[in-house]
Parts: C-alpha cells; structure tokens; sequence
C-alpha cells in the first residue's frame, strides 16, 4: 500500500521518499513485495508469453496452438498497460489475466504430455 495514489491521497510520502506516486503495476509490486517478487512475476509473465509461442513455431500444431498464441497476445497487451496502470486491482480483469495465464501455461506443454 506503499504506492500508486495511496501515497498521493494519505500522505505518506515517508513511506518512500523521493519516490514520486506511480501508476505502474510493476514499481507497486516492486515496492510491496521488494526486488524478488517483482522479478518472480516478471519472469512468470515472460514464461507465459514465451512458451506458446515458441511451441506455434517448433513443434506439431494441434487444437492448443491457437488457444496458446491467443493467450501469449493476450498476456503481451495486459504486460504493456501493466507498465502505466494498476489494471490489476479490478477483480474482474484480475480473475481475466489468471484464466489467460493458465489457458497460456497450459497450452505451452510439450506434446507428450497429456492435456486433461
């Protein structure tokens, strides 16, 4: 609670100081749960959007490649507004991004492994 209007509207500034009140998903992550949680998140995100994509171009394409990419785009665009608003803290864009991340997480398995 250490960012975004919360400094803005409470006054505390002492909280970071020096640190201008920010928008950014990322710096209230960074500032809420330190370095390692944002890094943790980031490199969830990346792996999310990564493994599908890599999959559509290297291996079989069967009925997940779709769902994969879809997903890996979806989770690109949230990344980019995450960067200038907290769009996570709608609960509804929150349960969103949490279906999309698993639907892209899911979709990246290798195809010996089996989809449930």
């Amino acid at each position: 609670m250490a960012s975004g209007n919360f400094v803005k509207n409470f006054g505390f500034d002492y909280l970071i100081p020096g640190v201008e009140a920010s928008e950014s998903y990322y710096l209230k992550l960074y500032s809420e749960v330190g370095l390692v949680g944002a890094v943790l998140f980031v490199a969830l995100l990346l792996t999310a959007i990564v493994r599908p994509v890599i999959r559509a171009f290297t291996l079989p394409k069967d009925q997940w490649t779709f769902a994969g990419l879809a997903s890996a785009a979806a989770l690109a665009g949230i990344s980019l507004e995450m960067a200038f608003l907290q769009s996570l803290e709608n609960p509804v864009v929150a349960l969103v991004f949490g279906w999309v991340l698993a639907i892209a997480v899911f979709s990246a398995k290798s195809p010996t492994e089996e989809h449930n």
